[in-house]
């Protein structure tokens, strides 16, 4: 027969259900970056802290000046020894033929001074450059002559204008151009050929050619 449980007597040890138990509040477990990040934080203002700022002196700080070098004990083979402090220093600068003109509109240039070279140079408008031209001296030891010309071996110190002598070379650079390769060096040919023809003839080749009364022979290039 089975028997009736009377739980009245036993209402104190009864658990109650999880329904009935009061809300639980849950805070998750911090991350170990988040707690490596909060350490570190800490550590180093404590660090900060225990740090004291200090003003030393200038004159009292003991700066030693680089030693000189007794060059009177040095031999040559101290230049091949790279433990030897030598600071390296060429005899002149590589633009040592520099010059600086006070007119920036015009660019100076060292000309041979053969008298034929000479006499192209100023036909295409260079000009000697004396003292007065110079806006600081020259790097280069040389003096002028009793013409006030600056010449160094076989070279003259001209100027010319940039205008004159900067389209000069973007003529000169346009030809090399039309120059790369057989159609380009032809075209270039031709077109200094026609210069010329026109020069000796007055014009009159321009018009034998557009009349198809005259051309240049030309083998076996396609323009």
């Amino acid at each position: 027969m089975a028997k009736e449980i009377n739980i009245e007597a036993n209402e104190e040890a009864v658990v109650n259900r999880v329904d009935d138990m009061p809300p639980v509040s849950f805070k998750p477990a911090p991350s170990l970056k988040a707690q490596a990040e909060k350490i570190i934080a800490e550590a180093v203002e404590k660090q900060r802290d225990s740090v004291k700022e200090v003003s030393v002196p200038l004159a009292s700080l003991n700066v030693k000046a680089p030693a000189r070098l007794d060059f009177s004990k040095m031999t040559e083979d101290d230049v091949y020894n790279l433990d030897v402090p030598i600071e390296a220093r060429p005899f002149a600068t590589e633009d040592s033929l520099k010059v600086t003109l006070k007119d920036s509109n015009y660019i100076a240039r060292w000309v041979n001074k053969n008298p034929i070279r000479l006499g192209g140079m100023i036909a295409k408008g260079f000009t000697y450059v004396t003292s007065a031209d110079l806006a600081q001296k020259l790097e280069v030891e040389v003096s002028s002559d009793a013409a006030d010309h600056y010449i160094i071996n076989d070279v003259v110190l001209m100027m010319i204008p940039k205008d004159r002598y900067y389209s000069a070379l973007r003529a000169a650079h346009l030809r090399a151009v039309a120059s790369v390769g057989a159609k380009g060096a032809h075209r270039a040919a031709l077109t200094q050929a026609t210069e010329y023809l026109n020069k000796e003839t007055g014009g009159a080749y321009t018009e034998e050619a557009e009349a198809k009364k005259i051309e240049f022979y030309t083998p076996g290039v396609t323009i």
